[in-house]
């Protein structure tokens, strides 16, 4: 989980706003201090929640194999969040959520609550612990410590907070920071201001430009690779494909074993299942090869363990607000360092990392602060535009649009969401372009710096920063209408286009890019009916190219590449295809495909992946169908040749 760090008191707390409950009468052992993993989980955030449901399993055994009292299921709805990024519900269950991880006894569904969780410094060798407060007539009251032996280990402030003002002070969560979403974060690189994704988008990338620096002492993240087995014990089989591999198997066995710490997926080896123990791990793949003997699972040494890292990228989450507001900090098992993200890189921040972290497991990725944005206001014109109008909040999302007259600019102006009437424009020498901006609610500072014209793409697109250069942005998409005029003599000359940024718009946006087949570089030009429209080849579902990622079971459309001819398939889920020849079967392209290829040598086809009985690719078009199979030979270089 990322924790996004802000500054607040070493406190861990959770407060019910619901009448206090009775304490149960069975008590079959004593509730003490547990690191559980969703503890560690909490890290560094705060929220508020209900509670949905909550479910009591008693007859569960402790890793030790006691009977215990405190194994609970809860299921929270996720309300205001203050700090770091929760989802919309949590569900949390095992046999420390009715003791150290939310006191489960003590609550009901429909209580409200207040989580907050920090380290305390009474025990060092804890992530976090949790407290409970519950509202009275006159107040908020906190019952008890979870500590009963010792009510010190939590400050004084804390145990005498009555009122939600207070304990949201002390949670360092004084407004909420966004509202629960199942966030997925785009990375704001260079320039352009990040845009959120449409449903059905592929991930998100770092673009090869992307400027990622890191500290001298510290390798970048994007270099660090994950922790491998020795290369004998890889076997050419099995080879999986997607998620067929035993992980639940696997981490149930795992689990009860001594020094586990993480179990990951290893697309590098054949998708093979990696676990990683922090002792014994030589004991552990002698019983693997036991256990599991026809699976694909190993077992690695890590060097730092879980909590070793959790530790670690606590005490770096605290110390980075200092010099940075914009920043991750993650903990990385599989790969044994704890991750660090910063919006810039700065002197202030490569100081501090170097002082108070030298030699620990961390890596580090920011951007050269000499490429971000400068601050400051709107311009208000540049080099062959001017501004007409901008405001947030208004119009349409993933829009463009252009008028070559009054009348035009009319209809346009009342299309982007702008108030009032539109400023003049002289069309003899102008044309007035929309563009309907999205951007993430928690990245709203958005300014346009310029006007793109790329005369070799015949593509016009507005260069739209964020002044702010966070780190991150939320995904829900919101609108920003930017309206200018741009001279007719910045236009390219003949037809061209209008879209958002210099790539192509995002699939399940077709109104993005407005194409204009006309002129319009010559003084005082109309646009005739049918002269500006929607690009109508633009695709309305997400299409797979090579290098992409489905599932098995569900076609997916794909966009093939038979340039060099079809024995290769391409890249799909880190695994190269090659065509399965039954007999002396041609591999040429087939007959039924023929008319389908167009001018750049591709066509569009439909992939089904099946892992049973063996991994196997589908492809049809036209009603033809030919099988790939998985290769782990490199597809030859076809341009050479």
């Amino acid at each position: 989980m990322v924790i996004s760090g802000v500054a607040r008191l070493s406190l861990i707390a959770v407060v019910a706003v619901a009448g206090i409950a009775s304490t149960p009468t069975v008590v079959k052992a004593e509730c003490f201090p547990v690191l559980s993993l969703p503890v560690k989980s909490f890290i560094g955030h705060a929220f508020t929640a209900t509670v949905r449901d909550i479910t009591g399993r008693n007859d569960a055994l402790d890793p030790q194999g006691r009977t215990w009292t405190f194994d609970y299921e809860v299921v929270l709805d996720v309300g205001r969040v203050f700090r770091g990024k929760v989802p919309e519900r949590l569900e949390i269950r095992g046999w420390g959520v009715g003791c150290d991880m939310l006191n489960a006894r003590f609550l009901r569904e429909g209580d409200r609550v207040f989580v907050t969780a920090d380290r305390i410094d009474r025990y060092p060798y804890l992530f976090g612990d949790f407290m409970l407060w519950r509202r009275s007539e006159d107040g908020w009251r906190f019952p008890r410590p979870l500590h009963p032996r010792d009510p010190s280990a939590y400050p004084q402030a804390a145990r005498s907070a009555t009122t939600f003002r207070q304990v949201r002070a002390l949670a360092g969560a004084e407004r909420p920071a966004h509202k629960p979403t199942p966030v997925k974060t785009i990375p704001s690189e260079q320039a352009p201001a990040p845009r959120p994704a449409l449903a059905g988008d592929p991930e998100p990338s770092r673009p090869p430009d992307a400027v990622a620096v890191a500290a001298a002492s510290f390798p970048r993240c994007a270099d660090v690779t994950q922790i491998a087995a020795d290369p004998s014990l890889y076997r050419d089989a099995p080879l999986y494909v997607a998620n067929e591999m035993p992980t639940e198997e696997v981490l149930r066995w795992a689990r009860t074993q001594p020094g586990f710490e993480e179990l990951w997926i290893d697309r590098d080896h054949l998708g093979w299942v990696t676990v990683g123990f922090s002792q014994d791990a030589d004991a552990r793949q002698a019983d693997i090869e036991r256990l599991f003997p026809d699976d694909g699972v190993v077992a690695v040494a890590v060097e730092h363990t879980r909590n070793e890292l959790r530790w670690l990228q606590h005490r770096v989450t605290a110390a980075l607000p200092a010099v940075s507001d914009s920043f991750s900090v993650g903990a990385s098992v599989n790969r044994g360092v704890v991750d660090v993200g910063v919006g810039a890189l700065t002197d202030e921040v490569l100081s501090l990392l170097e002082e108070e972290f030298s030699g620990a497991p961390i890596c580090v990725d920011g951007r050269d602060p000499s490429t971000l944005p400068s601050p400051g206001p709107q311009p208000q014109a540049g080099e062959g535009w001017r501004l007409l109008g901008a405001e947030r909040g208004v119009g349409l999302t993933y829009r463009t649009g252009i008028a070559t007259d009054a009348k035009d600019l009319a209809r346009l102006w009342k299309q982007s969401g702008l108030p009032g009437e539109p400023p003049a424009v002289d069309f003899e020498r102008e044309v007035a372009i929309w563009f309907g901006h999205v951007y993430g609610g928690s990245c709203p500072n958005q300014r346009l710096d310029d006007v793109v014209v790329d005369e070799a793409r015949a593509l016009l697109y507005p260069l739209i920063v964020d002044p702010d250069a966070p780190l991150f942005c939320t995904d829900d998409a919101h609108p920003y209408a930017f309206v200018v005029a741009v001279g007719r003599a910045a236009l390219p000359a003949g037809p061209f286009t209008i879209q958002l940024d210099a790539d192509d718009p995002p699939a399940g946006a077709p109104r993005e890019r407005t194409v204009v087949d006309v002129d319009l570089s010559r003084p005082g030009a109309v646009a005739g009916p049918g002269d500006v429209h929607h690009d109508r080849k633009h695709r309305a579902e997400n299409v797979l190219e090579s290098g992409g990622v489905m599932e098995p079971g569900f076609p997916r459309p794909y966009r093939f590449d038979v340039s060099c001819g079809i024995d290769w398939l391409g890249e799909v889920n880190d695994i190269d295809w090659r065509v399965d020849l039954v007999g002396d079967e041609a591999t040429g392209i087939p007959e039924a495909w023929q008319p389908l290829v167009e001018a750049d040598g591709t066509l569009g086809v439909s992939l089904l992946l099946l892992v049973e009985p063996e991994p196997r690719i589908e492809v049809t078009a036209n009603g033809h169908t030919v099988g790939y199979l998985p290769s782990t030979e490199p597809p030859p270089d076809c341009s050479a040749g």
